[in-house]
């Protein structure tokens, strides 16, 4: 499914499909509801996960798009997360065990929600608090 970027977006570089069982999901939701007639649901920001070797990897968003990252936790603790940011924005994240992370980072890429990286990188800071700015 296509999507257009953003408005300030810049994208350089080749870029293919992120093909995933939502994509699959979100088409189906999608032919259902121009069969009734329905506006199209938005198709949110890109998501995947892969179980492997005792560890979840999630990653929401194109890392492509980030001009910065912000690190959130440490690989070396096994369970880490990696912001990708732009303009003040969260555009992507990409995290090994931890799950929250990425469902609130979801959220905060759908909404467009301005993030402070400090506040990001703060393992104190509830991300869903960043929701309600």
């Amino acid at each position: 499914m296509f999507r257009a970027a953003p408005p300030g977006h810049r994208h350089t570089g080749p870029r293919g499909p992120h093909e995933h069982w939502e994509a699959a999901q979100r088409s189906g939701e999608a032919a259902a509801h121009g069969i009734l007639g329905r506006p199209l649901p938005e198709p949110g920001v890109s998501w995947f996960w892969s179980d492997r070797h005792g560890s979840r990897l999630e990653a929401v968003g194109t890392m492509a798009d980030a001009e910065r990252t912000v690190m959130r936790g440490t690989p070396d603790s096994g369970a880490f997360t990696v912001f990708g940011l732009r303009d003040g924005r969260l555009v992507a994240a990409a995290a090994i065990d931890r799950g929250r992370d990425i469902k609130a980072a979801r959220r905060i890429v759908d909404r467009g929600v301005p993030v402070d990286a400090a506040r990001l990188a703060d393992e104190s800071t509830d991300l869903r608090a960043l929701l309600k700015r």
